[in-house]
């Protein structure tokens, strides 16, 4: 059991250590744990640094003008379409980074990538459908 003194030390600490003040800190900090970007991190899809909007928005553009969305519901499922997509391919890549050049293998992380591909390419057929 922690004493009176041990409480009023962790309380005193934990006021200096209360996370980012500025717009932009917070920012950063929302993005900490973005380990591999397969989820939606907050709700949100998000697009990482090392990725090209250039190509995902062209991805956007090509499947909008392939189904052609005349509601506010199809628009929808056409960007969900995209992103689960994009997610798929995403997690494909990051299953190749699983193979190591002394010839072992991840099996943990690439398990969980094939996971996340699976789960998108679901995801995008479910829209489809849909």
């Amino acid at each position: 059991m922690a004493t009176e003194a041990q409480i009023a030390a962790n309380q005193a600490n934990a006021q200096l250590s209360s996370g980012p003040k500025t717009e932009a800190g917070q920012a950063a900090s929302s993005r900490n744990h973005l380990s591999h970007g397969l989820t939606y991190h907050g709700g949100m899809f998000i697009l990482l640094a090392w990725e090209n909007a250039k190509e995902y928005d062209q991805l956007v553009v090509n499947l909008k003008s392939e189904y052609g969305p005349k509601s506010e519901t199809e628009m929808i499922l056409v960007e969900r379409m995209a992103q689960h997509h994009w997610l798929r391919n995403r997690a494909g890549l990051m299953q190749a980074k699983c193979f190591h050049d002394d010839g072992s293998i991840d099996e943990k992380r690439l398990a969980l990538f094939l996971r996340y591909q699976t789960t998108h390419e679901r995801a995008f057929h479910k829209c489809l459908n849909d």
